[in-house]
């Protein structure tokens, strides 16, 4: 949660999140951390993927997704047949760590990657 510093930025807009109007608040100036909706707390990064996942592929909400390195939880709260893993030194491939898969991208274990189209891989830059 940020600190009740002063307001660097402001706005109203429509957060693809929370799907609903509401208020951008930055108290930092660093804005790709710090530019929250004030209603779900999620940061620009967080919204662009929302917002790339609904433009090209407006069914991911019944889709199954896995997630590299997550952020934040707002996909899986909106998406059962979501999954997500990380590469945690400490941890055997394949184990758990706080509830989390850990995983080496390069030779998944518990969650085989599928191609993505070239199209996403393009405008999301993997």
């Amino acid at each position: 949660m940020e600190s009740q510093s002063a307001i660097v930025l402001q706005n109203q807009g429509f957060c693809c999140v929370c799907e609903a109007e509401t208020t951008f608040i930055a108290r930092h100036p660093w804005l790709r951390d710090h530019y929250r909706c004030v209603g779900c707390q999620t940061a620009p990064r967080d919204r662009a993927l929302v917002e790339i996942l609904t433009l090209m592929a407006h069914d991911w909400r019944q889709l199954q997704l896995h997630e590299s390195s997550p952020a934040g939880d707002h996909i899986s709260r909106k998406c059962p047949g979501y999954t997500c893993s990380h590469l945690f030194e400490d941890t055997p491939l394949g184990s758990m760590k706080n509830g989390i898969s850990c995983e080496n991208l390069e030779c998944m274990l518990t969650h085989p990657l599928i191609p993505l189209p070239r199209e996403i891989c393009r405008t999301a830059r993997c």
